[in-house]
């Protein structure tokens, strides 16, 4: 620390001070000591020179009363190449009109381990900018906290610009953050709260995404710490419009199928080549003892059939054969064939 006046002139300094001083800086102590200026003149040894503007505009300020207090980071590497950093702190002295406590704190452990994080965060934007789902994480508050440019392109916007934000600050529209049972929309707030509270939730979403119509599956988890505290939650979106329109057609498709089915007043099964039943007609039902439609569709035809009509046999070549075939249906009676 130390003690500086009005006009830069160094007051007094404290132990730590001259140590610093005596280990890398040149000079006598009337380089550094007190009755040496604090505002020496500007050099590349220096470092950076924006850096150094603006620690001198900050002292004055405060010497002026301009600002209550200031500080600055600034990098401070040793003689022998050791990387350091350091952070400047600017505190007038009450009652003694310009005249300050300047003090330098080494802050190179954090500093480090900040780039550490960056290289770590910028290894993860790429991990998940590299992915085409919409992938966001939220804190306990429900602010975004982390998305990556897929989930904020959703929104005309990049990640930054969510950060902080709640999905209603962020633009969404209300009925899909806070739901609208009418519409049957549960909810974006909802599916986030149950994954607060410890649940896994899986969701489906239609929404407007660049002006097109999206259908959205999105998986919720909660994100726990060292504790197993839950602190926030992990979402991952998928656009799966094109399987829903596929599975859409082929649900229009079997609806048809089952209607033409249905017109047609003989029994009639139709069967995998493996003989799992995949559509039977209203009039086939009545040989299905009592079962309903749901209870047929995927149950092998003998399991169904061969109990009551001793068909097994013609079954078995009927699909081994790979061609039309057809058979007479008697119900067995007490053992017997009616």
């Amino acid at each position: 620390m130390a003690v500086v006046g009005q006009d830069g002139t160094i007051l007094g300094v404290n132990a730590a001070w001259r140590r610093f001083a005596r280990e890398n800086m040149s000079g006598n102590v009337s380089a550094w000591g007190p009755g040496a200026t604090y505002f020496v003149q500007y050099s590349e040894e220096l470092g950076d020179a924006a850096l150094a503007s603006e620690a001198y505009e900050g002292i004055r300020k405060v010497q002026s009363g301009q600002l209550p207090s200031f500080k600055i980071e600034y990098p401070c590497h040793s003689p022998g190449g050791e990387k350091r950093w350091f952070v400047m702190r600017v505190m007038p002295i009450q009652g003694k009109g310009g005249i300050v406590l300047i003090s330098h704190t080494n802050i190179t452990e954090r500093k480090l381990l900040e780039t550490a994080l960056l290289e770590k965060t910028g290894l993860l934007h790429n991990v998940i900018n590299s992915s085409q789902d919409y992938i966001f994480v939220k804190d306990s508050h429900l602010h975004i906290i982390l998305c990556n440019e897929i989930f904020a392109r959703a929104l005309g916007k990049i990640p930054t610009d969510l950060y902080g934000k709640t999905d209603l600050e962020n633009g969404w529209a209300a009925e899909l953050v806070e739901g609208d049972p009418e519409k049957g929309i549960k909810g974006f707030e909802q599916n986030d709260i149950e994954a607060l509270s410890g649940k896994i939730v899986h969701s489906y979403t239609d929404l407007a995404i660049r002006d097109e119509m999206r259908c959205l599956s999105s998986l919720r988890v909660p994100l726990r710490d060292d504790k197993g505290t839950i602190y926030g939650v992990l979402g991952i979106g998928r656009d799966v419009t094109r399987r829903k329109q596929m599975e859409n057609a082929l649900e229009r498709s079997k609806r048809q199928l089952q209607t033409l089915f249905d017109g047609i007043t003989e029994p009639m099964f139709m069967t995998a080549a493996h003989g799992t039943i995949v559509i039977a007609n209203r009039a086939a039902m009545g040989y299905c003892d009592q079962l309903s439609f749901s209870d047929v569709v995927g149950r092998q035809i003998n399991e169904i059939l061969s109990p009551h009509y001793g068909v097994c046999e013609q079954v078995t070549t009927a699909l081994a054969s790979g061609s039309q075939t057809s058979f007479i249906l008697k119900r067995k009676i007490q053992g017997s064939i009616d």
